[in-house]
Protein backbone atom coordinates (compact mmCIF):
# COMPACT_ATOMS: atom_id res chain seq x y z
CA UNK A 1 0.00 0.00 0.00
CA UNK A 2 1.45 3.65 -0.86
CA UNK A 3 1.69 6.92 0.39
CA UNK A 4 4.69 9.65 0.82
CA UNK A 5 5.45 10.04 4.10
CA UNK A 6 3.33 6.53 5.59
CA UNK A 7 4.05 5.79 9.05
CA UNK A 8 3.32 2.41 11.05
CA UNK A 9 1.61 2.03 14.65
CA UNK A 10 2.58 -1.58 15.80
CA UNK A 11 0.17 -3.20 18.18
CA UNK A 12 1.85 -4.78 21.32
CA UNK A 13 0.24 -7.89 22.54
CA UNK A 14 0.65 -10.10 25.72
CA UNK A 15 -0.17 -13.50 27.02
CA UNK A 16 -2.96 -13.57 28.64
CA UNK A 17 -6.63 -12.54 29.27
CA UNK A 18 -8.04 -8.85 30.67
CA UNK A 19 -11.76 -9.01 31.36
CA UNK A 20 -13.84 -5.61 31.72
CA UNK A 21 -10.89 -3.50 29.84
CA UNK A 22 -11.24 0.20 29.89
CA UNK A 23 -9.59 3.00 27.45
CA UNK A 24 -8.21 4.02 30.80
CA UNK A 25 -6.77 0.68 31.75
CA UNK A 26 -3.73 -0.90 29.91
CA UNK A 27 -2.11 -4.64 30.67
CA UNK A 28 1.56 -5.06 30.09
CA UNK A 29 2.61 -4.63 26.66
CA UNK A 30 5.20 -6.33 24.98
CA UNK A 31 8.53 -4.56 25.45
CA UNK A 32 10.37 -5.65 21.89
CA UNK A 33 7.39 -4.28 19.61
CA UNK A 34 7.98 -0.32 19.00
CA UNK A 35 4.54 1.30 18.35
CA UNK A 36 3.99 5.15 17.12
CA UNK A 37 1.11 7.05 15.62
CA UNK A 38 2.43 9.79 13.12
CA UNK A 39 0.54 11.96 10.92
CA UNK A 40 0.23 10.97 7.50
CA UNK A 41 1.35 13.81 6.26
CA UNK A 42 2.76 15.90 9.19
CA UNK A 43 1.35 19.33 8.03
CA UNK A 44 -1.86 19.82 6.29
CA UNK A 45 -3.48 22.57 5.07
CA UNK A 46 -6.87 24.34 6.86
CA UNK A 47 -10.01 23.99 5.00
CA UNK A 48 -11.31 27.23 3.48
CA UNK A 49 -14.84 27.91 3.48
CA UNK A 50 -16.44 29.53 0.23
CA UNK A 51 -19.50 31.30 -0.69
CA UNK A 52 -19.48 28.60 -3.29
CA UNK A 53 -19.56 24.94 -2.89
CA UNK A 54 -16.92 24.38 -5.58
CA UNK A 55 -14.35 27.19 -4.36
CA UNK A 56 -14.35 25.83 -1.05
CA UNK A 57 -11.23 23.58 -0.05
CA UNK A 58 -11.80 20.52 2.28
CA UNK A 59 -8.63 18.77 3.42
CA UNK A 60 -8.11 15.87 5.42
CA UNK A 61 -5.54 15.09 8.13
CA UNK A 62 -4.77 11.11 7.75
CA UNK A 63 -3.26 8.70 9.85
CA UNK A 64 -1.72 5.25 8.67
CA UNK A 65 -2.75 2.17 11.47
CA UNK A 66 -1.08 -0.91 11.28
CA UNK A 67 -1.37 -3.95 13.61
CA UNK A 68 1.28 -6.73 14.01
CA UNK A 69 1.15 -10.00 15.75
CA UNK A 70 4.81 -10.67 16.64
CA UNK A 71 3.91 -13.22 19.45
CA UNK A 72 2.92 -17.29 18.85
CA UNK A 73 -0.83 -17.13 19.40
CA UNK A 74 -3.45 -15.88 17.53
CA UNK A 75 -4.43 -11.93 18.37
CA UNK A 76 -8.36 -11.40 18.53
CA UNK A 77 -10.76 -8.49 18.40
CA UNK A 78 -8.03 -5.47 17.79
CA UNK A 79 -9.49 -2.44 18.56
CA UNK A 80 -9.26 1.26 18.03
CA UNK A 81 -10.16 4.34 20.01
CA UNK A 82 -9.32 8.06 19.48
CA UNK A 83 -10.19 11.55 20.25
CA UNK A 84 -9.60 14.56 18.34
CA UNK A 85 -8.46 17.90 19.58
CA UNK A 86 -8.27 21.70 17.94
CA UNK A 87 -5.13 23.68 19.35
CA UNK A 88 -5.65 27.15 19.95
CA UNK A 89 -9.45 27.14 18.14
CA UNK A 90 -12.62 26.37 19.55
CA UNK A 91 -13.75 24.72 16.10
CA UNK A 92 -13.95 21.29 16.88
CA UNK A 93 -12.27 18.77 14.80
CA UNK A 94 -13.75 15.76 13.56
CA UNK A 95 -13.37 12.18 12.10
CA UNK A 96 -13.95 11.46 8.49
CA UNK A 97 -13.33 8.15 7.61
CA UNK A 98 -11.68 5.08 8.08
CA UNK A 99 -11.27 1.81 6.57
CA UNK A 100 -11.40 -0.12 9.99
CA UNK A 101 -14.23 -2.23 10.51
CA UNK A 102 -17.07 -1.51 13.00
CA UNK A 103 -15.89 2.05 13.94
CA UNK A 104 -18.57 4.55 15.32
CA UNK A 105 -17.97 7.85 15.77
CA UNK A 106 -17.65 9.68 12.44
CA UNK A 107 -18.19 13.39 12.27
CA UNK A 108 -17.75 13.46 15.84
CA UNK A 109 -14.61 14.13 17.81
CA UNK A 110 -14.35 11.10 19.17
CA UNK A 111 -13.93 7.28 17.26
CA UNK A 112 -14.61 4.06 19.05
CA UNK A 113 -13.54 0.63 16.45
CA UNK A 114 -14.30 -2.49 18.08
CA UNK A 115 -13.33 -5.20 15.47
CA UNK A 116 -13.88 -9.07 15.62
CA UNK A 117 -10.64 -9.35 13.37
CA UNK A 118 -8.53 -11.78 14.09
CA UNK A 119 -4.35 -11.93 13.33
CA UNK A 120 -2.29 -15.07 12.82
CA UNK A 121 1.46 -15.02 14.11
CA UNK A 122 3.03 -13.25 12.21
CA UNK A 123 0.48 -11.21 10.69
CA UNK A 124 -0.14 -7.79 10.10
CA UNK A 125 -2.89 -5.25 8.78
CA UNK A 126 -2.69 -2.10 8.00
CA UNK A 127 -5.62 0.79 8.32
CA UNK A 128 -6.27 4.16 8.13
CA UNK A 129 -8.10 6.94 9.78
CA UNK A 130 -9.02 10.60 8.60
CA UNK A 131 -9.75 13.38 10.28
CA UNK A 132 -11.90 16.69 8.73
CA UNK A 133 -9.34 19.62 8.84
CA UNK A 134 -10.88 22.43 10.27
CA UNK A 135 -11.16 26.60 8.85
CA UNK A 136 -9.35 27.27 11.93
CA UNK A 137 -6.28 26.26 14.79
CA UNK A 138 -2.63 25.42 14.57
CA UNK A 139 -2.45 21.52 15.57
CA UNK A 140 -4.69 18.98 15.34
CA UNK A 141 -4.17 16.63 18.45
CA UNK A 142 -5.14 12.35 18.35
CA UNK A 143 -5.07 10.77 21.51
CA UNK A 144 -5.44 6.72 21.00
CA UNK A 145 -5.45 3.39 22.40
CA UNK A 146 -5.10 -0.07 20.62
CA UNK A 147 -5.01 -3.35 21.60
CA UNK A 148 -6.66 -6.73 21.24
CA UNK A 149 -6.88 -10.00 22.70
CA UNK A 150 -5.57 -13.52 22.86
CA UNK A 151 -7.32 -16.69 23.41
CA UNK A 152 -11.13 -16.33 24.03
CA UNK A 153 -11.50 -13.27 26.09
CA UNK A 154 -13.92 -10.52 25.68
CA UNK A 155 -13.70 -6.75 26.16
CA UNK A 156 -10.98 -4.98 25.60
CA UNK A 157 -8.48 -7.08 24.95
CA UNK A 158 -5.57 -8.29 27.26
CA UNK A 159 -3.28 -5.02 26.64
CA UNK A 160 -2.93 -1.96 25.32
CA UNK A 161 -0.97 1.02 23.78
CA UNK A 162 -1.69 4.68 23.72
CA UNK A 163 -0.28 7.53 22.44
CA UNK A 164 -0.28 11.17 21.15
CA UNK A 165 -0.18 12.36 17.63
CA UNK A 166 -0.14 15.89 15.97
CA UNK A 167 -1.00 17.39 12.40
CA UNK A 168 0.86 21.34 12.11
CA UNK A 169 -2.42 23.16 9.83
CA UNK A 170 -0.98 25.54 7.15
CA UNK A 171 -2.86 28.83 8.15
CA UNK A 172 -3.46 31.31 5.41
CA UNK A 173 -4.34 34.18 7.57
CA UNK A 174 -0.40 33.78 8.59
CA UNK A 175 1.35 31.70 6.32
CA UNK A 176 1.30 32.90 2.83
CA UNK A 177 2.64 29.19 2.20
CA UNK A 178 -1.11 28.71 1.04
CA UNK A 179 -0.45 30.83 -1.79
CA UNK A 180 2.33 28.10 -3.51
CA UNK A 181 1.50 24.65 -1.34
CA UNK A 182 -1.43 22.43 -0.39
CA UNK A 183 -0.99 19.13 1.88
CA UNK A 184 -3.71 16.76 2.33
CA UNK A 185 -4.78 13.01 2.61
CA UNK A 186 -7.18 11.93 -0.05
CA UNK A 187 -9.08 8.60 0.63
CA UNK A 188 -9.84 6.30 -2.73
CA UNK A 189 -12.95 8.12 -3.53
CA UNK A 190 -11.42 11.04 -4.96
CA UNK A 191 -11.14 14.75 -3.58
CA UNK A 192 -10.04 18.40 -4.48
CA UNK A 193 -7.01 20.01 -3.89
CA UNK A 194 -5.65 23.58 -4.48
CA UNK A 195 -3.43 26.30 -4.11
CA UNK A 196 -4.28 30.28 -3.40
CA UNK A 197 -7.70 32.06 -2.63
CA UNK A 198 -10.05 29.49 -3.95
CA UNK A 199 -7.83 28.78 -7.45
CA UNK A 200 -8.05 32.03 -8.72
CA UNK A 201 -4.61 33.78 -9.22
CA UNK A 202 -3.79 37.44 -7.93
CA UNK A 203 -1.50 40.51 -8.11
CA UNK A 204 0.20 39.09 -5.39
CA UNK A 205 -0.23 35.16 -6.02
CA UNK A 206 -0.15 34.90 -9.81
CA UNK A 207 -0.32 31.20 -10.92
CA UNK A 208 -2.31 28.78 -8.99
CA UNK A 209 -2.78 25.37 -9.24
CA UNK A 210 -5.84 23.24 -8.79
CA UNK A 211 -6.64 19.09 -9.00
CA UNK A 212 -9.75 17.36 -8.84
CA UNK A 213 -8.96 13.21 -8.26
CA UNK A 214 -11.23 10.56 -9.56
CA UNK A 215 -11.51 8.01 -7.91
CA UNK A 216 -9.27 5.25 -8.04
CA UNK A 217 -8.36 1.73 -7.36
CA UNK A 218 -4.45 1.74 -7.27
CA UNK A 219 -4.20 2.60 -3.49
CA UNK A 220 -6.29 2.31 -0.49
CA UNK A 221 -5.41 6.49 -0.13
CA UNK A 222 -2.20 8.81 -1.34
CA UNK A 223 -1.10 11.91 0.09
CA UNK A 224 -1.89 14.68 -2.18
CA UNK A 225 0.53 17.28 -2.75
CA UNK A 226 1.21 20.63 -5.24
CA UNK A 227 4.21 22.64 -4.80
CA UNK A 228 4.39 26.02 -7.33
CA UNK A 229 7.59 27.69 -8.27
CA UNK A 230 8.01 30.96 -9.69
CA UNK A 231 10.89 30.98 -12.35
CA UNK A 232 12.33 34.19 -13.24
CA UNK A 233 13.81 34.40 -16.91
CA UNK A 234 16.46 36.65 -15.65
CA UNK A 235 17.62 33.51 -13.24
CA UNK A 236 20.74 32.30 -14.44
CA UNK A 237 20.67 29.14 -12.25
CA UNK A 238 21.27 26.03 -14.12
CA UNK A 239 17.53 25.01 -14.48
CA UNK A 240 16.05 23.02 -17.69
CA UNK A 241 13.24 25.48 -17.91
CA UNK A 242 14.99 28.64 -17.72
CA UNK A 243 15.99 28.39 -21.18
CA UNK A 244 12.44 28.34 -22.95
CA UNK A 245 11.47 30.74 -20.70
CA UNK A 246 13.74 33.13 -21.83
CA UNK A 247 13.47 32.20 -25.05
CA UNK A 248 9.88 32.19 -25.48
CA UNK A 249 9.00 35.39 -25.01
CA UNK A 250 5.60 34.81 -23.73
CA UNK A 251 5.29 35.64 -20.13
CA UNK A 252 7.44 37.86 -17.96
CA UNK A 253 7.62 34.84 -15.41
CA UNK A 254 7.62 31.42 -15.71
CA UNK A 255 5.95 28.66 -13.59
CA UNK A 256 6.65 24.90 -12.71
CA UNK A 257 3.50 23.17 -10.72
CA UNK A 258 4.87 19.86 -9.08
CA UNK A 259 1.53 17.67 -8.41
CA UNK A 260 2.29 14.31 -6.49
CA UNK A 261 -0.33 11.54 -6.00
CA UNK A 262 1.71 8.64 -5.11
CA UNK A 263 0.24 5.28 -6.65
CA UNK A 264 -2.71 6.97 -7.72
CA UNK A 265 -2.40 6.09 -11.59
CA UNK A 266 -5.82 5.84 -14.00
CA UNK A 267 -5.44 2.51 -16.78
CA UNK A 268 -7.61 2.92 -20.19
CA UNK A 269 -9.99 0.59 -18.26
CA UNK A 270 -10.64 2.80 -15.43
CA UNK A 271 -13.23 5.72 -16.27
CA UNK A 272 -11.42 8.54 -13.50
CA UNK A 273 -8.86 10.85 -14.53
CA UNK A 274 -6.99 13.32 -12.70
CA UNK A 275 -8.47 16.84 -13.93
CA UNK A 276 -5.71 19.65 -13.75
CA UNK A 277 -6.80 23.20 -14.18
CA UNK A 278 -3.34 25.58 -14.42
CA UNK A 279 -4.61 29.57 -14.20
CA UNK A 280 -2.17 32.41 -15.08
CA UNK A 281 -2.69 36.35 -13.87
CA UNK A 282 -2.83 38.83 -16.63
CA UNK A 283 -0.07 41.17 -14.99
CA UNK A 284 2.41 38.17 -16.43
CA UNK A 285 1.23 37.76 -20.28
CA UNK A 286 3.43 40.16 -22.04
CA UNK A 287 1.17 42.16 -24.41
CA UNK A 288 -0.62 40.60 -27.47
CA UNK A 289 0.36 37.36 -26.09
CA UNK A 290 -2.05 34.63 -27.75
CA UNK A 291 -3.41 31.65 -25.04
CA UNK A 292 -2.66 29.32 -28.17
CA UNK A 293 1.49 30.72 -28.09
CA UNK A 294 1.76 29.58 -24.18
CA UNK A 295 3.57 26.28 -23.83
CA UNK A 296 3.03 23.77 -21.24
CA UNK A 297 5.36 20.19 -20.55
CA UNK A 298 4.37 17.30 -18.51
CA UNK A 299 7.92 15.81 -16.73
CA UNK A 300 9.55 17.73 -20.06
CA UNK A 301 7.05 16.27 -22.69
CA UNK A 302 4.56 18.54 -24.89
CA UNK A 303 1.43 18.56 -23.98
CA UNK A 304 -0.96 19.35 -26.66
CA UNK A 305 -4.51 19.38 -27.42
CA UNK A 306 -6.79 16.38 -26.63
CA UNK A 307 -7.16 14.61 -30.24
CA UNK A 308 -4.29 16.81 -31.63
CA UNK A 309 -1.55 13.93 -32.47
CA UNK A 310 -4.08 11.44 -33.52
CA UNK A 311 -7.50 9.86 -32.99
CA UNK A 312 -6.37 7.82 -29.99
CA UNK A 313 -5.96 10.30 -26.74
CA UNK A 314 -2.64 10.72 -24.82
CA UNK A 315 -2.52 11.39 -21.62
CA UNK A 316 -2.03 14.05 -20.42
CA UNK A 317 -3.66 16.29 -22.67
CA UNK A 318 -5.50 19.92 -22.57
CA UNK A 319 -9.17 19.74 -22.63
CA UNK A 320 -9.78 23.36 -23.16
CA UNK A 321 -8.21 26.74 -22.79
CA UNK A 322 -9.91 29.49 -21.49
CA UNK A 323 -9.38 33.53 -22.61
CA UNK A 324 -11.03 35.38 -20.00
CA UNK A 325 -10.87 38.30 -22.45
CA UNK A 326 -14.44 39.88 -20.97
CA UNK A 327 -17.93 39.64 -19.09
CA UNK A 328 -18.82 37.54 -22.25
CA UNK A 329 -16.49 34.45 -21.12
CA UNK A 330 -18.31 32.03 -18.85
CA UNK A 331 -16.91 32.14 -15.66
CA UNK A 332 -15.41 35.46 -15.87
CA UNK A 333 -14.91 37.44 -12.64
CA UNK A 334 -12.89 40.59 -12.12
CA UNK A 335 -9.95 39.13 -10.52
CA UNK A 336 -9.69 36.36 -13.69
CA UNK A 337 -9.98 39.20 -16.02
CA UNK A 338 -7.31 38.84 -19.34
CA UNK A 339 -6.28 35.94 -17.70
CA UNK A 340 -5.14 32.71 -19.09
CA UNK A 341 -7.16 28.93 -17.91
CA UNK A 342 -5.74 25.20 -19.30
CA UNK A 343 -7.71 22.35 -18.13
CA UNK A 344 -5.78 19.42 -18.61
CA UNK A 345 -6.66 15.80 -18.33
CA UNK A 346 -4.44 12.95 -17.24
CA UNK A 347 -4.28 9.31 -16.30
CA UNK A 348 -1.20 10.36 -13.45
CA UNK A 349 0.69 13.20 -11.68
CA UNK A 350 3.72 14.89 -12.20
CA UNK A 351 5.33 18.18 -12.94
CA UNK A 352 3.82 20.51 -15.15
CA UNK A 353 5.61 23.71 -16.80
CA UNK A 354 4.00 26.89 -18.29
CA UNK A 355 6.52 29.10 -20.33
Amino acid sequence: MGGIGRVFVTEAVCVGTLLGFSSASFGQTDPDISRQLTPTPKEVTLSRPASRAEDALLTLAGYVLQFKNNTPNSLNRIYFNAEAFNTDSSEPVKFDSSNIPACTGFDTTSLSCQTAISLAPGEERTFFVAVKAPATGTTIRIEWTAGGSEGKGVGGGCCGTSGTATTALIDPSTDIAFTFEAKSFVKSNGGTLFTGDRSVPKTSDQFTTKVVVAPFTSADYTIGSIQETVIDPLDTVADPLDTNCQNGGRLVKCFRSEVNLPDVNYSVATAGLLTFVLRIHASVIKPKTLIEAVQITHDGVPVYMCGYSGPTLVYPCVTERKYYKNKSVPGWTKELNEGFEFTIKSDGNGVFNLF
